[in-house]
């Protein structure tokens, strides 16, 4: 799914991916269903809880985990606040605040804070959304781990910053008001 960015918007476009399934675009009728379930097994499976792709897992989420991905100041807060405003947040920046923490200091504290804000709504089955840069492989495959650990369907989404003609012509908007 990719959103244009709004008139005097955040001017990034997001692009969102259930993990789970793979599905970032719309399928209709049998092909959906066959597609899915053959994404929902490969994810698996090379989590190593498949033995075999030929088998249909049975899809059964406890809530679903939205885990934000993009450089800082692109728009992730701008985005969840517009998309989805009904659901807990657990971000980074807020717990580095809550703890006086800045963000070139030792981030132990501060992810360690996050993942126990996290398994809360994930014990509880609620849907939330995990709001940090997350913009390397590695970091995302951690989170993933654990809110699939929990049974969460995993929807990532990324935000792609404002190309600098965006940010002139934002900056233009902006000045003119």
């Amino acid at each position: 799914m990719i959103e244009p960015p709004s008139p005097g918007g955040y001017g990034g476009q997001a692009i969102s991916r259930d993990v789970n399934t793979g599905a970032g675009q719309d399928f209709t009728g049998l092909a959906a269903a066959v597609q899915l379930r053959l994404r929902v097994a490969r994810f698996l499976f090379y989590r190593d809880q498949l033995s075999s792709l030929h088998y249909t897992p049975h899809e059964d989420y406890r809530c679903t985990a939205t885990l934000m991905s993009g450089l800082p100041g692109a728009g992730n807060d701008t985005w969840l606040a517009r998309s989805r405003p009904e659901i807990p947040i657990v971000a980074l920046d807020a717990i580095r605040n809550a703890l006086d923490i800045e963000a070139t200091d030792n981030q132990g504290e501060v992810i360690q804070a996050a993942r126990e804000q996290c398994r809360e709504p994930l014990r509880a089955g609620q849907n939330f959304a995990f709001n940090a840069t997350n913009i390397t492989r590695r970091m995302r495959q951690r989170w993933i781990d654990s809110f699939a650990d929990y049974g969460a369907r995993i929807e990532t989404v990324y935000i792609e910053p404002p190309t600098l003609t965006e940010c002139h012509s934002l900056s233009f908007v902006w000045n003119e008001h």
